[in-house]
């Protein structure tokens, strides 16, 4: 019908009034739990490409993760290095005379 209306045949396209036929959706298709650990597993960490690419794997699984937030990852993301655990060391107040005598007086009046 185009070829018709481009060569001023026919006035108007009838056909352009009917909808073209609707493709058919599918359900696409899904990996199972084994498959996906195994697809996470793949990339070699030993080597700095390998870990870029199990970030990624790892980034890209986990739906709450924008895309554009894998942009701005470096390779030393995947491997953050352990934090130094520092022990938290109250400091010593220094005793107050009249305390540490009313504590040695308590001590001695109960025999303890």
């Amino acid at each position: 019908m185009k070829f018709l209306r481009r060569e001023d045949l026919i006035e108007d396209d009838p056909s352009s009034l009917v909808a073209a036929p609707k493709k058919p959706q599918t359900i696409p298709a899904h990996l199972t739990i084994d498959e996906m650990r195994t697809l996470l597993e793949m990339p070699d960490a030993s080597n700095p490409l390998g870990r870029r690419d199990r970030l990624l794997f790892d980034c890209g699984s986990r739906p709450a993760r924008r895309h554009g937030d894998n942009d701005r990852l470096r390779t030393d993301h995947a491997a953050p290095p352990a934090p130094k655990v520092v022990p938290r060391v109250q400091p010593v107040r220094p005793l107050d005379p009249v305390v540490a005598a009313r504590a040695i007086e308590t001590q001695r009046s109960t025999g303890a």
